[in-house]
């Protein structure tokens, strides 16, 4: 690790913080940071090691970078993609200061049975101060955008941005982002090092990532020197460069990467009703291909027929009139108690299966002497995620106004959530996922709402909005393949990631002014309604929701005066009421997961990854199965035909259909930004990734 390594990692943070919202929010070209396969960051470094650090070398040698510094920085980026995107501040500022808005056009936020308006029930520095006197510059501008034509970035920040009126929820809510933030880094110190060394995960993404970083002091990586490489990446980026200027010329004939074959669907009407209509209209992603190529067969064929069991067994339930509810909501349904099922059944296995090194690593964390050799990085991402996961949990039951029970379980709940989506990315290279439950509904299922109180549900589904509300983008599975990367370099992970906390700090200090610059300079992003209003009324509209159900019950009283202040928190516990209806749900997750585990370790042969329960219900699977179905396909019929010489014979072409695809996604974001710049009109929008690439 250099020092121009950790410079141009920082720099590199700067670079992606400071253009992805407007990149996705105002451009309407590529999101530079989607998902966990973040295209602005892998496309740069392909092209990095393919023209930029080839120049430097003719240059003077000594500009190159090696393979490990190139590590670095792009482990530094990595880490840094947790801010500008979903993860943070896709929603972060709408739901500080939309609820004002959102609160004209919906009464009954006023009109309350019982207690306060919704707006007056949350402390003043929980939202962003809105006055009759600032209402037009603090509110207004940022819904409609400022009309003055200011150049000057920089005096546009500092002087039209109401820093005044932001100061003190900010001073609020950034130090429980950060205390969130630095557990997860701990964390990931702790589970990388047994699922890397321990239990030899695939780690796809990094995988790529390091296939195409040159070997030690090499400029040029062996990868690049291979022909089926160089076959696979351009004839899959000559797809996608001919489709994007089919959108600036459309009598250009445009090469199809997804086809229709709905008029098959009269056929399987179940299917169709269980929501199967994906199938006949398939959109192929070729890194998707290459990513199931690389993991277990078992991995990729559970992870492309699961939807499709799904969409069977949902249309069985619809047909006889059970409704499975809807996964991401806050409200305690069939499908979320399903998924957290499976989800808790994945924690207790990884649990069991890396016991003795985790027990070892938190007895080291606390002082204690093992037995068990215990890396020092290991050691201390212990520690740092204990006092970080706790100072989170007295952040929100102290000026947070949660009872400190309720923060435990919600902190546990989202955790819980990170480890296992983060699993599912680095055994599936999955880089887009969804949980698909909420922490909230869970804790709301468990308790009832009688016993839980309207407060503590506001509280809650305010701070899940504002951490982790939608984790397609969050730093666990960044922090996991930067830290594989860094292990195929052999760079010390612990001291990279210690600096993996200055670069959230300086995306934080570059995303948050940037994104709202561009939402007082602009407007907020309306055609993205889900953050513009649907985030920031939830909590609102959860609790309108909640209260009303009480009153037709005649709770509502009780349950007000039983959702007391923190010192008072064991009266949720003495009223809780279970919805029992939801529990046969979590018990078929939880079987399914421990079944399909206990066939895979007892039978050499057994066929299903138990993956399959962790993504057969969610948004993205509806568009990355039948990609991952194709993928198994293919590595089946090479290994079957091949054996093993043509499938390590094949691994550059698969290398190279993602690489292919990576640059068909960045290629036009660049283009897009010259294309602004320079003629002051908006570019046309192409995604190289579809519906992947929100």
């Amino acid at each position: 690790m250099t020092f121009r390594s950790v410079l141009l990692g920082l720099l590199g943070a700067v670079v992606i913080n400071a253009f992805t919202y407007a990149s996705y929010a105002v451009l309407h070209v590529t999101n530079p940071v989607a998902h966990h396969l973040p295209v602005g960051v892998y496309g740069s470094l392909i092209i990095f090691i393919l023209v930029i650090n080839p120049l430097l070398y003719l240059v003077w040698k000594r500009l190159a970078l090696s393979g490990p510094e190139i590590a670095v920085a792009l482990a530094l980026i990595l880490i840094s993609c947790a801010a500008p995107g979903s993860s943070l501040m896709r929603s972060f500022t709408t739901s500080l200061v939309m609820p004002f808005q959102v609160n004209r056009t919906s009464p009954g936020w006023g009109a309350r049975p019982i207690g306060k308006p919704m707006l007056e029930r949350l402390p003043k520095y929980m939202l962003v101060d809105v006055t009759p006197q600032n209402e037009n510059d603090v509110l207004g501008k940022f819904m409609q955008g400022s009309q003055a034509k200011d150049e000057d970035v920089f005096h546009f920040i500092t002087h039209q941005i109401p820093w005044g009126a932001w100061k003190t929820t900010l001073c609020f809510w950034l130090p429980g982002v950060f205390f969130f933030w630095i557990a997860t880094l701990g964390i990931s110190l702790i589970v990388h090092r047994q699922w890397s060394d321990h239990e030899q995960l695939p780690y796809p993404i990094a995988t790529f990532a390091s296939a195409i970083i040159p070997e030690g002091k090499e400029i040029i990586p062996e990868l690049f020197k291979n022909r089926l490489f160089w076959i696979g990446t351009i004839a899959v980026l000559l797809i996608h460069l001919i489709n994007y200027a089919n959108q600036w010329n459309p009598k250009l004939i445009p090469i199809p990467v997804d086809v229709n074959w709905m008029s098959l669907a009269k056929l399987v009407p179940t299917y169709m009703r269980g929501g199967g209509w994906v199938t006949f209209i398939p959109h192929f992603l070729f890194v998707i291909i290459a990513f199931a190529y690389f993991v277990p067969a078992d991995v990729s064929l559970a992870l492309g027929i699961g939807p499709m069991l799904w969409f069977y067994f949902n249309g069985l339930l619809q047909g006889y009139g059970i409704s499975m509810g809807a996964g991401y909501s806050n409200d305690p349904a069939p499908t979320n108690f399903m998924m957290f099922g499976s989800y808790f059944a994945m924690l207790l296995t990884l649990l069991y299966t890396g016991r003795q090194f985790y027990a070892a690593v938190f007895r080291r964390a606390i002082g204690l002497n093992t037995e068990e050799h215990v890396p020092s990085e290991c050691m201390w991402g212990g520690r740092v995620f204990l006092v970080a996961a706790t100072a989170l949990v007295i952040y929100l039951s102290t000026v947070g106004k949660l009872d400190w029970q309720l923060a435990i379980m919600f902190v546990g709940l989202c955790f819980l959530i990170l480890v296992v989506m983060t699993r599912v990315v680095v055994e599936t290279g999955l880089f887009f996922i969804q949980a698909n439950f909420l922490p909230t509904a869970v804790i709301l299922g468990i308790f009832g709402p009688l016993a839980l109180g309207p407060q503590s549900m506001l509280l809650l589904v305010l701070y899940l909005c504002l951490f982790m509300i939608d984790p397609k983008e969050t730093l666990m599975p960044y922090v996991l393949n930067a830290l594989k990367v860094l292990d195929m370099r052999k760079v010390n992970t612990g001291r990279v990631v210690s600096l993996g906390g200055l670069a959230l700090v300086i995306a934080v200090a570059v995303a948050l002014p940037a994104t709202l610059y561009f939402q007082y300079n602009k407007g907020v992003n309306s055609g993205d309604a889900w953050s513009a209003t649907m985030v920031p009324a939830m909590p609102f509209d959860t609790v309108v929701k909640m209260e009303d159900g009480l009153k037709s019950k005649g709770q509502l009283e009780l349950a007000t005066s039983l959702d007391v202040p923190a010192s008072h928190g064991w009266a949720h516990f003495t009223h809780m009421a279970p919805n029992l209806k939801v529990l046969p749900w979590f018990v078929l997750g939880l079987g399914l997961v421990l079944l399909f585990t206990l066939g895979r370790l007892r039978f050499p042969k057994w066929p299903v990854h138990p993956v399959m329960f962790l993504f057969w219900t969610t948004f993205p699977a509806l568009w990355i199965f039948p990609s991952f179905l194709v993928g198994w396909m293919v590595r089946t019929l090479i290994t079957r035909f091949g054996g093993g010489t043509a499938y390590r014979m094949l691994r550059p072409l698969m290398f190279g259909l993602a690489a292919g695809e990576i640059l068909g996604a960045v290629i036009p974001l660049f283009f897009g930004w010259i294309y602004y710049l320079h003629f002051h009109e908006f570019p046309k929008a192409y995604n190289a990734l579809g519906n992947l690439s929100g």
